[in-house]
This record gives structure tokens, C-alpha cells and sequence, in this order.
């Protein structure tokens, strides 16, 4: 037992995913031949995306935000606000 994935739906899986490379790492998947992800270890999770134009924010209904441990958050925050 334990956390397996999240399962996004996107306009843009692509971008999705490729943000979530550039920002945390990962490993660029297709979750049993059919389903982009990124997947993370130590435990093995998995952030599933699929493509939805109907993206909906999902508070009171599902996850509503994700975290992300890192080692220094000052660090990460400067890092993703250079970013922009």
C-alpha cells in the first residue's frame, strides 16, 4: 500500500510535463504504453497528464495542490522566479 500517482488533466500535457522535467527532475514515461507521465523515485510516484480543454480547478472535489520536498526552499523559490 501507498501513493501510486496524480492524474492531471491539461489543455497541454506536453508543456505540463516538460515544466515539471525543468523543475523537478524526473524521468519522462509512457505509464503502461498509453499514458504520458514523469516519475519520480524514492518512493515511486507518478504525475499522470492527459489532455482536457475542460480543466476545471478541482477544490472540494480532488487533490487541489501538489508539494514538492527540496532542500533549500529559498533556493527553489529564487530558482522558479528567475524563471519567469
Amino acid at each position: 500500500m501507498g501513493f501510486h500517482h496524480v492524474h492531471l488533466r491539461v489543455p497541454d500535457p506536453d508543456a505540463e510535463l516538460k515544466w515539471l522535467l525543468d523543475t523537478y527532475g524526473g524521468e519522462r514515461i509512457k505509464w503502461k504504453g498509453r499514458v504520458d507521465a514523469v516519475r519520480y523515485a524514492n518512493p515511486t510516484v507518478l504525475v499522470l497528464a492527459d489532455k482536457s480543454d475542460n480543466a476545471a480547478p478541482s477544490q472540494g472535489h480532488a487533490i487541489d495542490h501538489l508539494g514538492w520536498a527540496v532542500t533549500n526552499v529559498d533556493a527553489k523559490v529564487s530558482e522558479l522566479a528567475s524563471k519567469d
